[in-house]
């Protein structure tokens, strides 16, 4: 882990103790790339959703765990694979292990189709291919994050992010994430020659800089209740 983002983690970990939400179970979640991953596309979901075991947490414990959970952070840096691996329905599940499969989520059924399409990888173990990241860090297990939540970590959130892009390198980054109050919030200053779309759910497209590195960008809505095939297909034009 980059020693920005790890000071941004323990920032925001001693700072959680202060915070009317102390009480909450919450999830930490910091970029994943694989050892496979081709420097061709990043995408970016808005916040997570459910984490790995070992990344969820009470807040009122943070004291005492919060160097366990940046060090649980970079074991599950490369952990890519999960999502290709778990794309069956059918596969076997271990005892105790809730069935579920990532086909069902609209955000990889997106991504998918975009990084297999665009050719910006191979159908086996597409997602070993690509890098994933979300705009916030730390939400409520299994919950929304409320806006309380989402305003204390904004500046750290955009600090590493920021870090994060600069490390992976992506020639493209595809935000599915909304605009208004999302990305924009993370990106919107860093932003040069954007090109407003607005038409079948992607908000626009552009040049994203920062400091001596640069990649095009596209921002799309995120995929929940979308046509995604015509979702997938405007991106697609963009790439």
């Amino acid at each position: 882990m980059n020693s920005t983002i790890k000071k941004e983690f323990q920032k925001l970990f001693a700072e959680l103790p202060n915070q009317h939400f102390k009480n909450e179970k919450l999830n930490v979640f910091s970029v994943k790339r694989s050892a496979q991953f081709n420097n061709n596309l990043m995408v970016v979901g808005p916040y997570i959703i459910g984490a790995h075991n070992d990344c969820r947490f009470e807040s009122r414990h943070i004291s005492q765990i919060g160097d366990h959970l940046i060090t649980m952070l970079e074991k599950h840096e490369g952990a890519m694979s999960w999502v290709a691996d778990m794309e069956d329905p059918r596969r076997k599940v271990a005892p105790n292990e809730r069935r579920f499969s990532t086909r069902r989520v609209p955000f990889w059924r997106v991504s998918r189709q975009v990084a297999i399409k665009s050719n910006q990888t191979t159908e086996v173990c597409w997602s070993d291919q690509i890098a994933w990241t979300n705009l916030y860090k730390i939400s409520k297990e299994d919950k929304h994050p409320s806006q309380e939540l989402l305003d204390f970590q904004l500046q750290s959130a955009i600090t590493i992010l920021h870090q994060e892009i600069k490390d992976a390198k992506p020639k493209y980054i595809l935000f599915l994430t909304g605009w208004e109050n999302w990305a924009q919030d993370f990106i919107g200053s860093n932003m040069k020659d954007i090109t407003i779309i607005n038409q079948n759910d992607v908000c626009l497209k552009g040049t994203l800089i920062i400091d001596d590195f640069s990649c095009n960008v596209i921002v799309a809505e995120t995929a929940n209740g979308k046509r995604e095939s015509v979702m997938a297909e405007e991106i697609l034009k963009h790439i």
